[in-house]
């Protein structure tokens, strides 16, 4: 924890990028790296957000995996509203100094995680090597990741933790735009949502783990699975510009 707030008293900030300012705790890491260098990061969710805003109007967005807010945060000047869960309190605590340092009143932020039951999660060890320099590749771990060793769980630390909700049972409703970064959780996270998903019938945005790295990380479900899942809710794919090789976005079938 020492180190935590020596690393919060030496930040500094970068220039502009969309009218945000962000807090810099680590210039080797992959994503603040980027907006060092000026970047927006995921350059794809964020034109697109803001081009579904445009066209249809939409009001609120609920960020699931906001990270530091690279996202949400410049998105939060053409939005109503923005509601951003992120689970890991480290980077929860630099998402809100974002937040604050930068004087925005229209987001809310949750630190928790969302899957398909109440649950307490825990983390792999942040210092370790592989997320030094990667801080967006955090994963939550139930205690049934832990003794099925999904999602890198060998990396396990108790260390730090958070609880997991179903989005069905939180105070987060009426969102028209919904953009989930759950690090291979996504199945869990749209069954807990089913019935806000059915009621909002928000235009959804999504990372989706493809199979090798499903399989790589022993997970239960496929690819193919959480495409299903959306069918099911009446969702179509629609194609939107050059994405990232695993993201994709889904619009309600109102057809």
């Amino acid at each position: 924890m020492n180190g935590m707030k020596e690393c919060i008293s030496i930040m500094k900030k970068t220039q502009l990028i969309n009218g945000i300012s962000y807090h810099i705790t680590n210039p080797d890491d992959i994503i603040q790296k980027n907006l060092i260098e000026g970047k927006q990061w995921n350059n794809w969710a964020y034109k697109t957000c803001n081009k579904l805003q445009k066209q249809y109007g939409l009001k609120h967005l609920v960020n699931i995996g906001s990270h530091i807010g690279t996202v949400a945060l410049p998105l939060s000047f053409v939005f109503e509203k923005v509601s951003c869960v992120e689970p890991f309190p480290i980077t929860f605590n630099h998402l809100c100094k974002n937040i604050k340092e930068n004087h925005l009143t229209n987001i809310s932020a949750y630190n928790f995680a969302l899957g398909n039951k109440e649950d307490t999660v825990y983390f792999i060890d942040h210092t370790s090597d592989r997320l030094l320099n990667n801080s967006g590749g955090m994963h939550c771990l139930t205690t049934e990741d832990i003794n099925c060793s999904r999602k890198s769980s060998y990396l396990l630390s108790k260390e730090h933790k958070s609880q997991m909700y179903r989005l069905d049972a939180v105070d987060i409703d009426n969102f028209d735009l919904l953009v989930i970064d759950a690090e291979g959780t996504e199945f869990e996270l749209l069954l807990g949502a089913k019935s806000k998903i059915e009621k909002n019938k928000p235009i959804i945005i999504t990372e989706i783990w493809n199979n090798n790295k499903r399989k790589e990380e022993n997970l239960s479900t496929s690819c193919e699975d959480v495409f299903e899942l959306l069918y099911s809710y009446g969702y179509v794919y629609e194609s939107f510009g050059k994405a990232r090789k695993n993201d994709f976005c889904f619009l309600p079938n109102r057809a």
